[in-house]
């Protein structure tokens, strides 16, 4: 806590804990951080140190893959799910959340993914300071572009949104633009036992109340629920599976 970055380990390190859980039998490894946040020095010699092991991996790309390290994870582990979050179809939107990546840009990375044949989930959610009702329901027509003629693509349907207590916006909430209604643990304690939407939603923007933000997340959630995604699907289970 109180870091000013990520606390970097050494891959070495990692990779002899991998090698220890394969021998117990664990097939998948899901990575804490994205790989290309630690720099290519760093993944390049991670990736090599468990490319023997026979492992499928996971891991959240908080930027865009590159080419250089799909192409290497695709020779590395026997398969890959990696997840990619634009959490909106607003450019604005999404680069005041500090993803700096547009829609063409997203666009781009998924046809490179579709070559790779890599499965990819993307995830969105309702509550973003600056999204508006308008924008939030461009998401369903955005996400079905996401998935067309992709079918390695897989598109999450937005789940309500519980502000980290920890995040920039919980602990700076008029710089975000944000008011918070979760200040305490108990508040926290209350919404893990909630029933509603509405009962998880722990915050408002100056562009959507609270009400607003449960009532869009569950309307956009039955949307996406109605995009055809048969094949991605197939893909997920083969890899939890493992083929």
């Amino acid at each position: 806590m109180g870091r000013e970055g990520l606390a970097v380990r050494d891959p070495g390190e990692v990779a002899e804990e991998v090698a220890q859980l394969r021998d117990l039998g664990v097939e998948i490894i899901r990575l804490s951080h994205d790989p290309q946040m630690l720099g290519e020095k760093w993944w390049r010699k991670f990736f090599g140190l468990v490319k023997a092991l026979d492992l499928r991996v996971y891991w959240e790309s908080h930027r865009l893959p590159s080419r250089g390290i799909i192409e290497e994870a695709k020779r590395t582990f026997s398969m890959i799910d990696l997840a990619i979050s634009p959490e909106t179809a607003s450019d604005e939107v999404r680069f005041r959340a500090k993803r700096f990546f547009t829609n063409d840009m997203l666009l781009k990375a998924l046809d490179i993914l579709k070559d790779e044949r890599v499965l990819t989930e993307v995830f969105f959610l309702i509550g973003l300071p600056g999204e508006t009702k308008d924008s939030a329901r461009l998401i369903p027509k955005f996400a079905r572009m996401l998935v067309e003629g992709r079918d390695n693509v897989a598109i999450y349907p937005p789940i309500p949104y519980t502000i980290d207590p920890n995040s920039p916006m919980a602990m700076r909430p008029r710089e975000h633009g944000i008011k918070l209604f979760f200040k305490r643990l108990d508040d926290y304690r209350k919404a893990s036992r909630g029933r509603r939407t509405i009962d998880f939603i722990g915050h408002e923007t100056r562009e959507l109340s609270r009400r607003e933000i449960a009532r869009l997340t569950e309307e956009v959630f039955r949307r996406v629920m109605e995009i055809p995604q048969e094949e991605a699907v197939k893909l997920k289970i083969e890899f939890e599976e493992g083929g």
